[in-house]
């Protein structure tokens, strides 16, 4: 059946809405594209982790090669305030783990 002369013999004409004072474009749905669940939308506190990154990679000097950046010495600071602390004292260092692939026993 043809849907366009069904709706002409009810009085419908192209490009207008079926009734005197209808909308003639069709209703927008929002198309929900993940699975995090109905109602679950993204929220600023989310994306924590993308302005630190964000903020981190700005911090980063590619242009100036120079070993008297201020930034250096920030975070060579931050290093050393590291090895001083109580509670970086308190770790103890252990031996390097060592792989087997070598040390294959025979037996005689």
């Amino acid at each position: 059946m043809n849907s366009t002369a069904y709706l002409t013999s009810y009085g419908w004409t192209p490009g207008s809405g079926f009734k005197k004072d209808s909308i003639a474009k069709p209703i927008l749905v929002h198309h929900k594209k993940d699975t995090k669940g109905l109602g679950n939308k993204a929220h600023d506190y989310e994306t924590w982790w993308e302005r630190v990154f964000d903020g981190r990679l700005q911090n980063l000097d590619v242009y100036n090669r120079s070993k008297d950046s201020s930034k250096e010495e920030d975070q060579d600071a931050n290093v050393r305030g590291a090895r001083d602390s109580p509670l970086y004292k308190m770790f103890v260092k252990g031996e390097g783990l060592c792989g087997s692939i070598g040390s294959i026993a025979t037996s005689g």
